[in-house]
């Protein structure tokens, strides 16, 4: 498989870049606690603060220790100023943090963030699981369909299938010294293990795709190529018909009780959205009840809950967010692709299939591949697997 590696610049002080690489693993540190079930031990809202206080120290040091090309400061600063806008109006810092993640690491080429991310975010989600499962905390179960779903010390059972998912996503791209097939079963494996204790089929699903996306990286690079190009065409068309495909499939189509049972009645969801909300430029508040953490399985209160990523950027961070972030993404996947990192590519792209009936791929505390997104010169060198298969795929023997 691919492996990432990066040209060294010594204009660029390696230690600036760990302590970017530090405060990124307090983003991850807390932002992780605040959706476990020590967020009833650690109580207070300064985790929340550290979060924002890392993020907000991340773009300092992005600003004064590295370059970064012209548009990155022009989406940076036209991201930041709906942001705010978002922030002053529904108190809402998310969109604060993702825009601060993604222009933090928009000068670096070090492949040791995925790597100290990969190992950060195995070690703490083990300990809760441990912690759950040794009852020193909750681990909320719900029944679903006849299956028991476990959350293992998170605050519900989509919350810890999902650090799993981007979990592997660092795995794919930290790890280089395996055959891509121990790989791709390694992947298979572990999401049958969330399928079965937490149903969680969404990631299942992404985590296999990621171990299909390790053959498909596997083709010529032309195959692959045209692959990311049409993929790239398909993002903005997936966000909107996430957002409006209630109102696109009509109520007397068979077709909507095919895709509402496979959505979980998030059609029925949808609907509700739209008949009590309508869309803003600079988003609103809305209350929700994701049946998470224990005040969640509160009945009185009822399920309502936008679990689709773009629906939830649209309603709550407004119109104008929402294509800046489409945008944002797009590109990412597109420079990604003229590096030649294709691998990279179909990893941001499976991120974005995911997010379809997930809120979590537009979360800085769960997405731990954002950093990648304006990481416009990431330098890839090939393993012996992948060159031996370059020479075999060669533009002369490809006909």
């Amino acid at each position: 498989m691919e492996k990432i590696t990066y040209e060294s610049e010594p204009n660029k002080p390696e230690l600036a870049e760990w302590i970017l690489i530090l405060l990124y693993q307090l983003v991850i540190i807390f932002g992780i606690l605040q959706v476990s079930m020590y967020k009833y031990y650690l109580t207070g809202g300064w985790m929340n603060k550290v979060v924002l206080i890392s993020a907000a120290l991340m773009v300092v040091m992005a600003t004064f220790f590295f370059k970064r090309s012209l548009d990155q400061w022009l989406v940076f600063l036209i991201f930041t100023l709906f942001a705010a806008l978002n922030f002053q109006k529904t108190g809402n810092t998310q969109y604060l943090l993702f825009i601060s993640v993604v222009f933090g690491f928009s000068g670096i080429k070090n492949k040791k963030v995925f790597q100290v991310s990969l190992c950060t975010s195995i070690a703490l989600i083990f300990f809760i699981f441990l912690m759950s499962k040794l009852g020193f905390i909750d681990n909320l179960s719900y029944i679903r369909g006849g299956y028991m779903r476990q959350s293992f010390g998170l605050i519900y059972p989509l919350t810890f299938s999902s650090y799993i998912f981007f979990i592997c996503c660092l795995f794919v791209v930290s790890v280089d010294k395996i055959n891509s097939y121990v790989e791709a079963a390694i992947l298979v494996g572990t999401a049958l293990l969330v399928l079965r204790y937490t149903n969680s089929r969404n990631d299942a699903l992404s985590i296999i795709l990621l171990a299909l996306a390790l053959l498909v990286n596997k083709l010529h690079p032309i195959i692959k190529e045209k692959l990311i190009n049409i993929g790239i065409l398909i993002m903005p068309i997936v966000a909107f018909f996430s957002v409006f495909v209630s109102k696109i499939i009509s109520n007397n189509s068979p077709l909507r009780g095919i895709v509402n049972s496979i959505a979980s009645d998030r059609l029925y969801l949808q609907d509700e959205l739209f008949n009590y909300f309508s869309p803003k430029l600079f988003g609103q508040v809305i209350a929700e009840n994701g049946n998470g953490g224990l005040e969640g399985k509160n009945v009185i209160l009822g399920y309502f809950y936008i679990d689709s990523s773009y629906t939830r950027i649209f309603f709550l961070g407004g119109i104008l967010i929402f294509i800046v972030y489409v945008l944002i993404w797009m590109r990412g996947v597109r420079k990604q692709k003229l590096n030649s990192n294709y691998l990279i590519s179909f990893i941001l792209f499976i991120i974005w299939i995911n997010g379809i009936t997930q809120d979590n791929a537009q979360n800085a505390i769960f997405d731990f591949m954002m950093p990648i997104l304006f990481m416009d010169n990431l330098k890839i060198s090939k393993s012996k697997e992948m060159a031996k298969l370059d020479k075999k795929n060669s533009l002369e023997n490809y006909v």
